[in-house]
């Protein structure tokens, strides 16, 4: 027969255990968005919070070593997902752990989004974050901009250039793969919707770029840290838009693009 106080030990080893487990970090948070929606301009606020150990696009670094060397099996760059992730949490010693995933790298990795978020919450992950952009074109506007001419990041201060983009209706190559224009924005509004089921309940803090972050991304910073119980540091915004214009400027073969969305839910998105 077990002692009483033998059990009372064991029971408090065990919430020892627990207590070090979770005193670094005390939160941890994911996010989640499609890209060219803000999410860098809040990363590099959240980043330099020393309080918040923040990962960014975590799969992201994979992704570039698997794209250099093509004839390698992705795996072989990145062969436990979710043992990248604990890796990350354990080795931070902030109080605020974070990483952010795409849509898009989940498919790529073979893991469903309900998987994915089933695996999240077993790693006591508790806040979630959606980032949106109400205008998918305008993101893949911003997208093909970026690959076109090399610049993913325009600094505070920078003058952005206007150099027309073409769009295939039939095949957009952004998110490395080729997809026609139509479904990829579909593609986009599933993705973003299924994620948003998925939450539903849980403790999150929605986002679009439209309403809480291209004007001020400064409010959006404060927003999530005030959401992550933590205080926000001032901190100076440094990125820029990099597409600024309007789309009429910015699509060479807009009245193809214009008739590819004539009629379909979509169409509104040409506006300015």
């Amino acid at each position: 027969m077990i002692h009483p106080y033998e059990i009372l030990l064991e029971y408090i080893d065990r919430i020892h255990s627990a207590t070090r487990r979770r005193s670094f970090p005390e939160k941890r948070a994911a996010m989640f968005h499609i890209g060219r929606c803000g999410s860098s301009v809040l990363a590099r606020q959240l980043e330099r919070h020393r309080n918040i150990a923040w990962s960014r696009e975590i799969y992201e670094p994979f992704f570039k070593k698997a794209d250099a060397t093509p004839s390698l099996p992705l795996s072989s760059h990145l062969p436990a997902p979710l043992g990248t992730i604990e890796s990350a949490i354990s080795s931070t010693k902030r109080r605020v752990f974070g990483l952010e995933t795409k849509p898009y790298h989940l498919r790529r990795l073979g893991i469903s989004k309900q998987d994915f978020m089933e695996s999240l919450c077993a790693l006591e992950f508790d806040s979630f974050i959606v980032v949106d952009r109400k205008n998918k074109l305008r993101k893949i506007v911003s997208s093909i901009k970026a690959h076109q001419s090399g610049v993913f990041h325009l600094k505070t201060g920078c003058t952005p250039t206007l150099e027309k983009i073409h769009i295939d209706p039939e095949g957009v190559s952004i998110d490395r793969s080729t997809t026609p224009l139509i479904k990829l924005i579909e593609e986009y509004e599933h993705d973003m919707a299924a994620i948003r089921t998925l939450l539903s309940g849980r403790n999150v803090l929605h986002l679009t770029y439209e309403d809480d972050i291209q004007d001020h991304p400064y409010n959006a910073y404060v927003g999530i840290c005030d959401f992550l119980g933590i205080r926000a540091r001032p901190r100076r915004i440094t990125l820029a838009k990099t597409t600024p214009f309007a789309l009429r400027e910015l699509i060479e073969n807009y009245t193809e693009v214009k008739n590819t969305l004539k009629g379909t839910p979509h169409e509104w998105m040409l506006e300015e």
